[in-house]
This record gives C-alpha cells, sequence and structure tokens, in this order.
C-alpha cells in the first residue's frame, strides 16, 4: 500500500462510515511505514476540526497540531504494532498475519442514526473494541469527529518479544 492507493481510493473514502474508517486506517499505514506525504490525504475522511487548510496536500487540509502529533507518534517504538493492530492483525502472530494490500478491518458493528454513525472496532492488540465517531457533513461525506485518537495508541507488543525485556 503507498500513496497511489490513498489517491484511488479517496473517491469513495467517506461513502460510508466503514470506508471512513478503512481510508483513516490506511493513511495511517502508509504515513508510517511508507510516505510523509499520506498527511495531506487524511482530509478526506477526518473533520474540519481536527485539521487546518492547506492548499497543497491533495485534500486541502493537513491535520492540526494535536492531530498531527498523534498521527506522528505512531512511528514511536511503543506504538510500531498500533496501526497494524487496528488493521486486524494480532500480538499472537507478531503482527504479520495480514496482508496491507488486500485486508478487511474487523468491524464488529456499525450504529447508524440519521446523519452520525459510530463503527466499532476489534483490534488484534488489544483486549476491548474501540469506537470511532462520525457524521456526515453538508456534502453527504462521512467524516471521522471523534475516537481517532484511539487509532493512533499502542498496543500489545508481539508475542516473540512479550518476555524479551
Amino acid at each position: 500500500m503507498d500513496i497511489k492507493d490513498l489517491e484511488k481510493d479517496a473517491a469513495k473514502a467517506t461513502d460510508s462510515p466503514e470506508n471512513a474508517v478503512k481510508y483513516a486506517l490506511d493513511c495511517l499505514y502508509v504515513y508510517q511505514k511508507v510516505d510523509e506525504k499520506a498527511l495531506g490525504y487524511f482530509g478526506y475522511v477526518l473533520s474540519k476540526n481536527m485539521m487546518q487548510e492547506d492548499a497543497s496536500a491533495p485534500s486541502g487540509l493537513k491535520p492540526g497540531l494535536t492531530t498531527l502529533n498523534r498521527i506522528k507518534g505512531t512511528k514511536e517504538p511503543q506504538r510500531a504494532y498500533g496501526v497494524l493492530a487496528h488493521m486486524g492483525a494480532s500480538w499472537e502472530k507478531d503482527y504479520k498475519d495480514i496482508d496491507v494490500d488486500n485486508y478487511k478491518p474487523n468491524i464488529l458493528k456499525v450504529d447508524i442514526t440519521g446523519d452520525k454513525a459510530k463503527v466499532v472496532l476489534k483490534s488484534g492488540g488489544h483486549d476491548n473494541p474501540i469506537s470511532i465517531q462520525l457524521a456526515k457533513n453538508n456534502k453527504g461525506q462521512w467524516k471521522i469527529t471523534g475516537g481517532f485518537t484511539t487509532l493512533t495508541r499502542d498496543s500489545r507488543k508481539p508475542k516473540s518479544v512479550v518476555g524479551d525485556f
């Protein structure tokens, strides 16, 4: 997965709450592992409240300072596996049991009430599921309005290194 995948998938990223959550995970993965240019793609799925205008970004927005710091934190060693865990990889299999080019997040439930939605996501590196809040904007696009920072948190160490301290 790389920038070209983000470009290709941007058009359908806001079609549904599930697509928006997956696209946010894709952006996190590409930023963390491949290309920092991914920062310019978060604007497609994150609320403007988390972003700032930037004409050089493909989405016209880049993460605001607080959001940017959370995203940058995914490169820290203690958060190295969090994105893969939310994509569906498991700590028991050292986060190697996922094909990042062909995955589906483990979405347990989607509750949609009017223009608001909650996506409950099971992570392969946490005991409890997390919830992401979304809302439909005046253009009919689903945008993440809450819970994004839980996608950037740390997760369990891979099983092979748990006792290695």
